[in-house]
């Protein structure tokens, strides 16, 4: 039976009809396929070590630890500064160095009794160690503004400590030391002291030999005061 006229035979039918139905029928299954891509939990990324401080599994079923991996178990970051710790921040922590300053003076916790010669000797076994008695203590009484004289040789260079201690009753004690002319080369005028020392925070070093003069003054009060001096 033939076709009615402009009826086309399905198995003639055009090019452009069979692409259009090829089309419709394929995009269910596009929909399908998309709606399939992200879905699921993502692949891991090749390559990756696990990041767990838990043992790893490998792909052939065996167990490693995470020194095995070479991945170290490392600290949290830091709460207050959210950085990780660096693996030798104790070693690069700079030691603080603390200046305990220059040590005590000699004379530092020393204190008179009253008795001179007793408390010359007391502060010089303070200040003198090492140092040999060149004039040994001696004990003179005074008056209110009295002052006694004592020759002193250098007989070369050297370093000396000369020292004075007042009894009971002195108020005040200097001590001078002049050359020849009368100059002053070394003194301790120091106020309302009963223990001058010529020098009192280092020994006195004269460079060259010299004759000299001793000079113990009583600014206040009256009694007994107590001298020596001593060499290195």
């Amino acid at each position: 039976m033939r076709p009615s006229p402009g009826h086309a035979s399905p198995a003639r039918r055009p090019l452009p009809v069979l692409l259009t139905l090829a089309a419709v029928l394929a995009a269910p299954l596009a929909i399908s396929v998309a709606s399939g891509i992200g879905c699921g939990p993502p692949k891991p990324a090749d390559n990756v070590p696990p990041t767990s401080t838990s043992d790893a599994v490998a792909p052939d079923g065996s167990v490693s630890t995470p020194s095995d991996t070479g991945n170290p178990v490392v600290d949290a970051p830091s709460a207050s500064t959210g950085y990780w710790p660096s693996p030798d921040a104790a070693a690069t922590v700079p030691v603080a160095v603390v200046d305990a300053g220059p040590p005590p003076a000699c004379w530092s916790g020393f204190k008179a009794t009253g008795n001179a010669v007793t408390d010359v000797n007391d502060l010089g076994a303070r200040c003198t160690k090492g140092m040999t008695p060149v004039i040994p203590p001696v004990k003179q009484s005074f008056a209110q503004g009295e002052k006694k004289q004592i020759p002193l040789i250098i007989p070369g260079p050297g370093c000396y400590r000369i020292i004075a201690v007042g009894g009971t009753g002195v108020k005040d004690v200097d001590l001078e030391v002049r050359d020849q002319s009368g100059k002053l080369v070394a003194a301790d005028n120091t106020p309302d002291d009963i223990f001058p020392m010529i020098h009192p925070n280092k020994e006195w070093c004269p460079d060259a030999a010299q004759f000299l003069t001793l000079s113990i003054i009583v600014k206040k009060g009256t009694g007994e005061v107590a001298g020596g001096v001593w060499k290195r």
